[in-house]
């Protein structure tokens, strides 16, 4: 007998969504990601840490941050080590322990900021067994060094700790079949997937009071936190890494054929997609908008490389104007600079990446690795072949050709468009041929015509919003969906194809069965 998320007690699980019945593929223990350990250092202690230049690169799992795999090496527990130093030192007492120690005395303080400050960092309730550890290594350093270090030093501890750098989900570990996590389990999965942090007190105390037991409380606290500033930063996590262009931050342009690509522009394309997304998130725009709006952000860097006069309407707190695009050249992220920047190679286009990219991220389909014995380097840029001439060999090898008729046709879709995103009319002294084709689709197979014509038909296609709630699965679940997540995909493609805005997908997420259960597994 297992609860319904619905209120009452238990029913049969019978009545569970076909996906759960067959069982919940397992989810691996995550490490929190660079952006993720960087946001909870904030948000527990008002701390600001630098995590993408203090710690070792994420590992990805199903495309997505996880941190799942590989073990953890002896460097990355240096690094954590030196951080936790760092943030127990910059916090100050006032910030780790909270308690008036003149009028409360250090005894009690001591034991207050263990069992509340070990709470918010481990995001459950100690155990009386790491109470008791906790409060020996304090009174040992009381003793020594005095209350201060005593705090400095229990505090380096819990940063440290396998509770505080993991994500582990213990209350399913031997079941056999699918079992509802606990609360503080919940409140986690829902914290980092809607805030890319911590649980705030709130959410610690509606886990502990049962509240996250039904799809009614998760609900509840789903929509306070989707009003939280702290979810716009989480939809930019999502689509950094979704549409990769997290990796502008460390991209090679040759700056000799680009001298515009500075650190400063690709910082602004980022600001520019993180801006939009967020627009139709708050706005509640339906899936297609992200292919086909009309409108962006941009700031005058932008302004430049995208050929429009500088907007006067600059917002002074985020540095960007909302305006309209040339219809002719641009609609949707397909045509930020962002993505065609992260999709190219360093001195040309790529259209082998971009139709990757597609295939991959939008359509969920894979495409094999190339032979060991196959040389992948691109061909050398030649004046006097466009893009789509130098590029031509690779269907007509048949070593090649199955895997490249895959994504040439669509990669040539977006040539009008250079390394760095910039539009063109001319590749080099060639005239630009944008014609694409689409095949091996379930619903948008055939030919089109540029950017704009590739993507009206994937905002138009099952497929694709398939492909879109399966990514949102993977973020927040950390592992790739399985044949038993088949109900909940569904439930969230036809949730897209009704109209329905992110916040009402991400809302379905967090209430399925998928988020909501667990199955035994190894952690």
């Amino acid at each position: 007998m297992i609860d319904d998320g619905l209120g009452t007690s238990s029913i049969a699980a019978d009545s569970l969504c076909e996906s759960t019945r067959s069982g919940v593929p397992y989810a691996p223990m995550r490490r929190l990601s660079r952006v993720e350990y960087q946001n909870t250092v904030h948000d527990l202690v008002g701390v600001a840490v630098d995590a993408n230049a203090e710690l070792e690169a994420d590992e990805s799992l199903g495309g997505f941050h996880a941190n799942a795999v590989t073990p953890i090496t002896r460097r990355a527990i240096g690094l954590y080590a030196d951080l936790a130093n760092q943030v127990a030192t910059d916090a100050g007492l006032d910030r780790l322990v909270g308690c008036d120690v003149q009028a409360e005395g250090e005894a009690q303080c001591a034991e207050r900021f263990i069992r509340d400050f070990g709470r918010r960092a481990f995001r459950r309730t100690l155990s009386d067994d790491e109470v008791a550890d906790m409060t020996e290594l304090f009174e040992a350093k009381r003793t020594r060094d005095g209350f201060e270090a005593a705090v400095r030093l229990s505090a380096e501890a819990f940063l440290q700790a396998p509770s505080f750098l993991y994500r582990p989900e213990l209350s399913t570990a031997t079941a056999q079949q699918p079992t509802l996590l606990d609360g503080f389990e919940i409140a986690t999965r829902l914290s980092y997937f809607l805030w890319s942090s911590t649980p705030d007190a709130e959410l610690l105390d509606a886990a502990e009071a049962g509240a996250l037991a039904t799809r009614t409380g998760i609900r509840e606290q789903t929509l306070r936190m989707l009003n939280d500033e702290r979810s716009l930063a989480a939809l930019d996590n999502f689509h950094n890494q979704w549409l990769h262009i997290d990796r502008l931050s460390n991209i090679d342009k040759d700056r000799t054929l680009y001298p515009e690509a500075s650190p400063e522009l690709f910082a602004a394309m980022q600001r520019e997609t993180a801006m939009f997304a967020r627009s139709v998130f708050v706005e509640g725009a339906p899936f297609e908008t992200l292919l086909t709006a009309s409108y962006t952000y941009i700031d005058p860097v932008l302004a430049s490389l995208y050929g429009i006069e500088t907007p006067t309407n600059i917002d002074a707190a985020t540095g960007m104007a909302r305006v309209e695009l040339p219809p002719e050249q641009r609609s949707g992220i397909l045509t930020h600079a962002s993505f065609l920047s992260a999709q190219a190679n360093a001195g040309q286009s790529s259209p082998i990446l971009r139709g990757k990219f597609v295939r991959e991220r939008m359509l969920c389909q894979i495409i094999p690795l190339p032979p060991s014995d196959v040389d992948v380097t691109p061909p050398a840029a030649d004046p006097s072949l466009s893009t789509r001439e130098r590029f031509k060999a690779h269907t007509e090898d048949a070593t090649c050709a199955g895997c490249h008729r895959l994504m040439d046709p669509i990669g040539f879709g977006l040539e009008h468009f250079d390394a760095i995103g910039r539009y063109r009319e001319k590749d080099g002294q060639h005239d630009i041929d944008a014609s694409g084709s689409l095949f091996g689709t379930e619903d948008v197979d055939g030919d089109f015509d540029g950017a704009g014509g590739l993507s009206e038909r994937l905002a138009q296609s099952a497929e694709v919003r398939r492909c879109y709630g399966k990514q949102w699965l993977r973020f927040g679940l950390g592992r790739k969906e399985g044949v038993s997540d088949r109900c909940t995909v569904e439930s969230l493609s036809e949730q897209l194809a009704s109209g329905a805005g992110l916040n009402d997908l991400l809302m379905s997420v967090v209430t399925s069965d998928a988020f909501r259960y667990g199955q035994g597994g190894e952690q």
